[in-house]
């Protein structure tokens, strides 16, 4: 099933524009971040019909995920969804249209022959070879909105062992042509060929996929602490989910960045100091972050 790949942008009956937030979507809803918003008074237009762009200001600035939400909230009625900040829950009957990453990679090799041609480079170079159904792009490819200076987001749909081996080659790649944004380097983007590369992970079997989230959950309390991460197998995906155990009391905690912001970011025997609220359902307890640092 492709409509709900994570990243993948979806127009709404009533001409939104989302994209899909994560791989857990329950009661026939999908988790979503919405990112134009159809508005006669938008003065961005995609398909001639205008939009409000969510994630920036008129004049360039990004949009702080308040500022985001506060506009979503005056302009449309939607469920929250559930206990991840800033998201929304759409119904599927209310979507008209998923695109295809996947397909989108086939119509970009043919369309975008020189910008395919860096691509197979960086291919060559991650040791990733092409198959069927396997890399596909996101962003603005998806909606046709993209310019000969887009970025390219790519993504790698693999089981977790084959995706871990290219995060690796892609960090190498990282480290040469690195990326940095507010002086923080960012490991899973790079340039190459003065083209910005942004790279995202999809699970190819969903046996693999995390499934600790339930809707039945309970908010225990606040926690801080501080944490040394023992498993990231699941740290290169949306949501980050990565295991680790309390430095005092050696309790082994799963915690939960439920945005794609620190993709990549963590490695096995970091110590970090984390912010957030115990989570309790049914199959777990979880920390779901608001602020980590590492120490």
């Amino acid at each position: 099933m492709v409509n709900t790949v994570d990243m993948c942008l979806f127009f709404t009956k009533n001409h939104d524009i989302c994209s899909v937030e994560g791989w857990w979507h329950p009661n026939n809803k999908v988790i979503s971040n919405i990112i134009y918003l159809n508005d006669d008074n938008g003065n961005y237009i995609i398909y001639d019909k205008n939009y409000i762009k969510l994630t920036r200001k008129d004049d360039g600035k990004w949009r702080t995920f308040e500022e985001q939400e506060n506009i979503v909230n005056n302009k449309r009625i939607l469920e929250d969804a559930l206990f991840i900040k800033y998201k929304k829950f759409i119904n599927k009957e209310d979507i008209n249209y998923f695109t295809n990453p996947f397909e989108v990679f086939l119509k970009f090799k043919i369309q975008r022959p020189e910008a395919y041609k860096i691509t197979k480079k960086v291919l060559d170079i991650l040791k990733v070879e092409e198959k069927e159904s396997n890399i596909g792009i996101v962003g603005s490819y998806q909606i046709g909105i993209y310019n000969e200076h887009s970025d390219i987001d790519i993504m790698f749909k693999n089981d977790i062992k084959t995706n871990l081996e290219i995060f690796k080659n892609i960090k190498k790649l990282s480290e040469k042509y690195p990326v940095y944004d507010r002086n923080k380097k960012l490991p899973l983007r790079f340039f190459y060929n003065n083209v910005l590369f942004c790279c995202h992970f999809a699970y190819e079997n969903d046996s693999e996929i995390f499934k600790g989230f339930s809707t039945n959950y309970i908010k225990k309390c606040a926690y801080k602490g501080t944490v040394e991460i023992t498993d990231i197998t699941h740290s290169i995906y949306t949501p980050t989910v990565l295991k680790a155990k309390e430095i005092n009391n050696k309790e082994e905690l799963w915690l939960v960045i439920y945005h794609g912001g620190e993709k990549g970011e963590f490695n096995i025997g970091d110590t970090l100091k984390i912010d957030g609220e115990l989570i309790e359902n049914e199959k777990i307890r979880f920390i779901n972050l608001v602020k980590t640092s590492k120490i």
